[in-house]
């Protein structure tokens, strides 16, 4: 079956330094996005229509979690914590990016968000710390690379900070390879929209998806239940990696939702993950997801 999606843009954001993690008391308005830039028809002009054909004989399953699927990835088992920053948008998109990386050519490395925050040009109108563009960070992967990396403690080319963003081409001290040659290429981005069954099988078949949702004061802390929004002014946009679904019962009711991880920390949620209402594009949270 073929499934044509169209692309769409977006901008998400957060704040400034240190790790989220060590927040005794969350506040939203400190550590959730802030700020949206709308997709524009020049933007989907500029990349277009993407036709995008899976396999109908294999059969989604009622749940589904990459970590499973790719134990051997351990970008997959990492959370990562991008501090007061925000950087949402260039986390959720390397770590994902990562993910995707291992499973494609079986390769068990982390790749940087600090190369996509500083060598992104045109992601981050504002600066890599106040929001970015998610699908500008994914067409940089394809079109000009990212090198190796992780959290602030990495065995890569360049590990996570959000001071001190220059592209220099240039890898950490003592690593053995070179900028140039330790350079990583994805594929063409596309957008996965309000299509519940082709972000499954893009997931199960592909990995993991960035989504960009709207996120609200309620969202402080969903803990281990499925979050769903019922109260609460809009903070603006978040960005997420997306990893699997499920479902959940809640006062008797099997409710479906999607598995993420998200980069406030191992501290918040369900040790950095939380689950959202799957199936109504609730919080826009299928609307704007992006892979390669």
């Amino acid at each position: 079956m073929s499934i044509v999606i169209l692309l769409t843009l977006l901008y998400v954001g957060l704040a400034t330094t240190s790790p989220i993690e060590d927040e005794l008391n969350w506040n939203i308005s400190q550590i959730g996005a802030l700020g949206a830039l709308p997709f524009t028809p020049e933007m989907i002009a500029e990349i277009g229509y993407k036709e995008i054909v899976y396999d109908e004989n294999v059969k989604i399953p009622e749940e589904f979690d990459a970590r499973r699927k790719w134990p051997k990835c351990t970008s997959l088992k990492t959370i990562w914590d991008q501090g007061h920053c925000g950087s949402c948008w260039a986390v959720s998109s390397a770590s994902a990016m990562g993910d995707r990386y291992c499973i494609r050519h079986k390769g068990n490395v982390m790749l940087s968000a600090t190369d996509v925050m500083s060598c992104c040009k045109d992601c981050a109108p504002n600066g890599p710390c106040q929001g970015g563009y998610t699908s500008k960070a994914w067409k940089h992967w394809n079109t000009i690379g990212v090198v190796t990396g992780g959290p602030t403690q990495c065995s890569g080319c360049t590990c996570y900070r959000i001071s001190l963003l220059k592209c220099d081409h240039k890898c950490r001290r003592g690593y053995k390879k070179s900028y140039s040659s330790d350079l990583t290429h994805g594929r063409p981005v596309k957008l996965l929209v309000n299509n519940v069954e082709v972000i499954q099988r893009e997931i199960m078949t592909n990995g993991p998806v960035v989504a960009t949702f709207q996120v609200f004061t309620d969202f402080v802390n969903p803990g281990k239940g499925v979050y769903i929004h019922k109260s609460g002014v809009s903070r603006g946009y978040h960005a997420v990696r997306v990893i699997g679904w499920g479902s959940k019962k809640v006062q008797g009711k099997r409710v479906p939702y999607w598995l993420a991880m998200n980069s406030w920390g191992k501290k918040w949620g369900d040790k950095g993950l939380f689950r959202i209402l799957r199936g109504s594009n609730h919080c826009q949270f299928e609307s704007m997801m992006v892979a390669d």
